[in-house]
């Protein structure tokens, strides 16, 4: 048995339940700040005079600094524990979430996002690291999906939930409450986490210096296979959040003249099918099911659909949109599967700053993706208009299909895990 799954063994069902369950919180808190600009975006603009052009920069700022600061924190990770560097690097999306209330101007929102950035920069991957500790590697998929799709309750609050309270009682007051509920996940994190099941050997205590630490970075790009599955990380989560964390909220208030509580509900909708995908992905790949044929299957999904949008002579309606964006969160939540692979490829004592390099290819992919379309939107759109025409839109979903296909033709060339893949000793 390998030592994963012996600690899993000596360890309570009800002490993992409750550990993966404040682990799930903590990322629920961090896929809501980073979904949050799409349904308040309308009352961003009326409210302090942006531009729809300014809301790509806005949103991308989070996800610059969560990218810039994943090989720190996988070192982090590495030395220190993840339970340590999630809590205490949560601190600064508290931080965040109270200054994006006190925002007066652009400035102001894109310095809260970055904090906001770096202090969830840590959760997922750290989460993801704990779970490999406490759970045999065979489950690795399947527990992440189950991560994932808890997590992403966080993406259905930054719905119809958000902009239902935005309305009630103003973004502002949102912002506050979610920082007070970030600091009490943590509170719940330093309580239940623990980085390894059972009492850690002494061996266990010997940290890398930092040159051994930035050496094991060397190691990570070594690996024959990254590439792939960087170049597939870069466009498996930034398809979606073009839609959920961005311009699904505008597209629908400029193309189909929905409210900010309306167009909650579209997304709402295609939060659900990400989690309902998530779990389905997780579970075939949990049998056994080949993962690039798995990812492959997601990005027919993908390109099909943006593609469809992109190139549909006349402007569907609102119900073809809704069911679109639907079975577009259900399909292209391969995501799960994509971490999975990258996990299998790096030894244990890599696992931090491996993964968390993939994950510098997730967020910077969500963030060159939605400066991209902002400049895309910035060219098409009039000058100093608040909406944006219809055909930004279409030229948006273009540039996705387009990105994703190239992508998913790369990574054909990755190895199998588990057949002759580059698994590092």
């Amino acid at each position: 048995m390998t030592a994963a799954g012996e600690g899993a063994a000596l360890s309570s069902p009800l002490r993992r339940f409750l550990l993966l369950a404040s682990l799930c919180l903590l990322f629920m808190i961090s896929q809501m700040l980073r979904s949050s600009v799409a349904v308040i975006a309308p009352r961003l603009i009326a409210d302090l005079g942006l531009a729809a052009r300014d809301l790509g920069l806005l949103s991308a700022a989070f996800f610059i600094v969560f990218a810039a600061f994943q090989l720190p924190v996988g070192i982090m990770i590495d030395r220190y524990g993840a339970r340590l560097t999630i809590c205490i690097t949560m601190v600064a999306a508290v931080a965040g979430s109270w200054l994006f209330a006190l925002s007066e101007n652009l400035a102001d929102l894109a310095l809260a996002r970055a904090f906001m950035g770096f202090g969830t920069a840590s959760v997922l991957m750290g989460s993801l690291i704990v779970v490999s500790r406490w759970y045999s590697l065979q489950r690795y998929g399947q527990l992440a999906s189950i991560l994932i799709a808890a997590g992403n309750i966080g993406s259905i609050m930054s719905t119809t939930p958000l902009a239902f309270g935005a309305e009630t009682i103003g973004w502002r007051a949102v912002f506050w409450l979610i920082g007070f509920l970030t600091l009490i996940f943590i509170a719940l994190g330093l309580w239940l986490v623990r980085d390894h099941p059972g009492p850690v050997r002494p061996e266990d205590r010997r940290r890398e210096s930092l040159r051994q630490a930035i050496a094991g970075l060397g190691a990570v790009f070594a690996n024959g296979q990254i590439r792939y599955v960087f170049a597939i990380s870069l466009v498996s989560y930034s398809s979606l959040m073009v839609v959920l964390g961005l311009w699904g909220g505008p597209y629908l208030h400029d193309v189909h003249g929905l409210d900010a509580v309306a167009s909650g509900n579209v997304l709402l909708t295609m939060s659900l099918a990400m989690i309902a995908g998530a779990l389905v992905y997780g579970h075939a790949d949990r049998l056994g099911w080949p993962k690039k044929r798995l990812v492959h299957v997601g990005g027919v999904f993908v390109v099909g659909i943006y593609g469809y949008l992109a190139l549909r002579p006349e402007t569907p309606s609102l119900t073809e949109v809704w069911a679109l964006f639907l079975l577009l969160g259900f399909g292209g939540a391969y995501g799960v599967v994509t971490m999975s692979h990258g996990r299998m490829i790096f030894p244990d004592r890599l696992a931090g700053r491996g993964i968390t390099t993939l994950n510098l290819a997730l967020m910077g992919g969500v963030a060159l993706m939605q400066i991209l379309t902002g400049v895309i939107v910035g060219m098409i759109a009039p000058a100093g208009a608040a909406a944006a025409p219809e055909g930004a839109y279409r030229a948006i979903f273009a540039f996705v299909a387009l990105c994703t296909l190239a992508a998913q033709l790369y990574y054909t060339r990755a190895a199998e895990p588990g057949r002759g893949g580059d698994r590092a000793a």
